[in-house]
């Protein structure tokens, strides 16, 4: 309602102006006009602009970002499927998954994810790497301990069991208190030193321990 009085009272004062002015300077006044329109119609154009293209850059990032982390979606079963089901989804998100149906079947949801990343598996200063830069990602991880890591080590390999701990188990044992946990031992990247709880510091790898990690390694 304020709106439409609002656009009532500017019609009036347009009007009144009209009348008022001699008719030689309409001319400049509809020049005036005629340049706001031309800057505000380049404006709207430029934005428009920016928008498709972030748009553009988005639906790429999102098909490479598939491509990387297709594995975490085969683990954890989070497919474009479940996009319609997001809370994450716009309408426009729906609308692509379903026109991309094929293409994102092994794929997880870029917001997803990227909540995962930043925000669900930072815990007790333990944060998993998505995409894994030291290792095979497709069945070994690496985890990267945020801040000071332990003892001054961020990226680190764990074994649990003797088995090399995958990222989302990364996040429970962190959760439970396992840092000091002699069942969880952390090693190196390349297993050449492990972590001492009950010394709370580095060591070099014993030969059993060097043979434990290479077997979790291999397998």
């Amino acid at each position: 309602m304020l709106s439409f009085v609002l656009f009532l009272v500017a019609v009036l004062l347009i009007v009144v102006i009209i009348k008022i002015l001699p008719r030689r300077a309409w001319k400049w006044i509809g020049a005036t006009i005629g340049i706001v329109a031309l800057i505000s119609v380049a404006i709207v154009g430029y934005f428009q602009y920016q928008e498709h293209s972030q748009e553009a850059d988005r639906k790429a990032n999102l098909m490479a970002y598939a491509r990387d982390v297709a594995f975490y979606a085969s683990s954890h079963r989070w497919t474009a499927t479940d996009i319609q089901n997001s809370p994450h989804a716009t309408p426009q998100d729906v609308e692509y998954a379903k026109q991309h149906a094929d293409e994102l079947k092994d794929a997880v949801w870029m917001p997803d994810i990227e909540d995962y990343a930043k925000r669900a598996r930072k815990v007790k200063g333990l944060t998993s790497l998505y995409v894994s830069t030291y290792t095979n990602r497709w069945n070994k991880n690496a985890v990267h301990l945020t801040d000071k890591g332990i003892e001054g080590v961020a990226d680190v390999i764990i074994l649990s069991d003797n088995y090399i701990v995958s990222e989302w188990e990364a996040k429970e044992l962190a959760d439970q208190g396992f840092k000091d946990s002699v069942f969880v031992k952390y090693y190196s990247l390349d297993g050449s030193r492990i972590y001492s709880s009950k010394k709370g510091k580095w060591i070099d790898s014993d030969t059993k321990s060097k043979a434990v990690f290479n077997t979790a390694n291999e397998n």
